[in-house]
């Protein structure tokens, strides 16, 4: 495809400066969206969530700045891994010691893979049907979450119908759009349908109490300490999490070759997973979640034609800005429940409709049924089994029987290998 500006290209500022807003634009919702939801799985309150945001973006612009330096160097905006969101979410009743320390373990894991010659076994161990049950389990594994900030309190409750019908009326609009819009207007649709839905429903429900000022300025990296504690089934969780974010960061790597000129692609490869693995490493340090690379930069490349990396130096700055203000955080992130319910759900939609299309010949009724349905039937029934049922089992292995996407992928890897020879 023929771009405007090439990967070394250096655009002028004006265009530099519209390409960088574009960039910041459409990597802004997914970051506070994911921020906003693991943050609130900390203990804490509304000051610990302020400073975890804070924590996130801070990490997410030094991962960027040194993915676009010297990592893979290619025009890839990245943010929290949603793979991991799932994983903390699943072993909430665990240590928090434990679950930084596998985060950690986990981004070594990745640092090492990348300096190894496993890398390429495990690229062939992820096959279409593999990676259509990642992107399957991520969304049906949130879906219990999701039913949480829609209804917080249930159809029952006084609010309950206004809830219902705001977030249908929303979440059909998106879709209609979805299919109306092309290239940069659908690419930049998140963004539109969080302001949009925010303003409308603080009309509807305007917020009974005006919140607490935040500063403007405030260092985000205060009282930092990695506690160890080693929980085996904790740690063989994340592991597994973290195989899937591998090859999704592979995945989003590589889709920018038909873009490119990249005799180097498989040392670009594997510079960004080191890089991805010692950002992962930071994030536990500073108690986040770690990132990965988006798979929608493509369609961002194809909408704007502009391939130049260095674009993307303004919008590392600028999050290492936002970092740095705990008030203007607060305003990016100030957007209702039901509206993050309502853009998850869209979102996970056109991730599911990905998956579908990876599945489009990729083996007979029978290794789909066993390597695909089964699987995610698998993850998803485990993902609504209540807490308090989880309990029941054995400590050492709920975070393992209680995490539906672990459940799930392990499933999918073992029936694809055993009953998916062949229809490969």
């Amino acid at each position: 495809m023929k771009l405007h500006y090439g990967l070394e290209d250096r655009p002028p500022w004006p265009q530099w400066l519209l390409y960088a807003g574009q960039w910041f634009v459409i990597c802004l919702p997914t970051l506070v969206i994911l921020a906003q939801l693991a943050a609130r799985l900390q203990p804490g309150g509304t000051a610990a969530a302020g400073l975890y945001l804070q924590k996130i973006s801070l990490m997410t612009a030094v991962a960027l700045l040194a993915q676009v330096l010297v990592g893979h160097r290619l025009p890839l905006v990245l943010g929290p891994a949603a793979v991991l969101l799932v994983g903390v979410l699943a072993c909430r009743a665990s240590d928090p010691a434990a679950v930084t320390s596998a985060l950690f373990l986990g981004g070594l894991l990745l640092f090492l893979l990348a300096r190894s010659s496993l890398l390429l076994r495990l690229q062939r161990l992820f096959t279409a049907r593999v990676i259509a049950v990642v992107l399957l389990l991520i969304a049906f594994t949130l879906l219990p979450l999701i039913g949480q900030l829609l209804l917080p309190a249930g159809l029952a409750a006084p609010d309950g119908p206004l809830r219902l019908g705001f977030a249908s009326l929303l979440l059909l609009l998106l879709l209609l759009l979805h299919r109306w819009l092309t290239g940069l207007g659908r690419a930049t649709l998140v963004i539109w349908g969080l302001a949009a839905g925010t303003l409308v429903w603080l009309i509807l429900v305007p917020p009974c109490q005006s919140p607490v000022p935040l500063p403007w300025l405030g260092w985000p990296l205060t009282s930092l300490s990695l506690t160890w504690q080693f929980d085996p089934a904790v740690l063989l969780a994340f592991l597994v999490c973290y195989l899937a974010l591998a090859v999704n960061d592979l995945g989003s790597m590589q889709s920018l070759a038909p873009f490119f000129d990249l005799p180097d692609l498989p040392r670009r490869l594997r510079r960004g997973l080191a890089v991805t693995g010692l950002a992962n490493m930071l994030a536990a340090f500073i108690g986040v979640i770690g990132p990965v690379n988006y798979s929608f930069s493509p369609g961002v490349l194809a909408a704007s034609g502009c391939g130049a990396r260095r674009v993307l130096l303004p919008v590392a700055a600028a999050l290492g800005l936002c970092a740095l203000s705990p008030r203007l955080l607060g305003y990016l992130s100030a957007v209702p429940d039901v509206v993050i319910g309502v853009i998850l759900l869209y979102v996970l939609s056109v991730q599911s409709l990905t998956a579908l299309r990876l599945l489009a010949g990729a083996g007979t009724r029978r290794s789909l049924v066993l390597g695909v349905g089964l699987p995610v039937l698998c993850g998803t029934l485990v993902a609504f089994i209540p807490a308090q049922q989880l309990l029941r089992l054995p400590l050492a292995l709920q975070p393992l029987a209680g995490n539906g996407f672990v459940v799930g992928l392990l499933a999918a890897l073992l029936l694809d290998r055993s009953g998916g020879r062949g229809q490969r």
